[in-house]
């Protein structure tokens, strides 16, 4: 337990299947993370720190997927992921004093997404989306929300 870790945390996590790489840091206080992985060769890093509440919530169903979680200071932040199918990217950073709030929800119906979000700043920001790819090379977004 680190000198600023004032505990209060939560971590469930369900592995099914093999040659996943999973990395996982709670620091602070107050910080829950949920996560759900079926399938092979997942790629899954999450931080979680500062002196705000986290909450996180993955679930990962197919092969070859990549999810890096960064939420930290002193904002309250909200994360759910759920991935279906294989071969997605998803990047979500989520920083400062802002209250901030994301759900990514990706299918793979013939092409792999890929997402990055930035939510910074102390103004509370919300993004939503719910994909279904179906281009064989992929889809592809970016948002920044400062």
């Amino acid at each position: 337990v680190a000198s600023n870790d004032s505990n209060d945390h939560y971590l469930y996590l369900y592995l099914s299947g093999n040659s996943n790489s999973i990395t996982t840091k709670q620091t602070g206080a107050s910080k829950f993370n949920e996560s759900n992985i079926n399938g092979n060769s997942n790629n899954i890093t999450n931080l979680q720190s500062g002196t705000g509440s986290k909450t996180l919530f993955e679930s990962v169903t197919g092969n070859n997927n990549t999810i890096t979680t960064d939420q930290r200071d002193s904002g309250q932040d909200y994360l759910d992921i759920k991935l279906t199918g294989s071969g997605h990217t998803v990047n979500a950073t989520q920083t400062g004093s802002g209250n901030h709030a994301a759900t990514i929800d990706l299918t793979n119906a013939g092409g792999a997404a890929s997402v990055n979000l930035t939510q910074s700043g102390s103004i509370s920001q919300t993004y939503s989306i719910q994909q279904s790819c179906v281009t064989p090379t992929g889809c592809s977004v970016t948002v920044t929300q400062p």
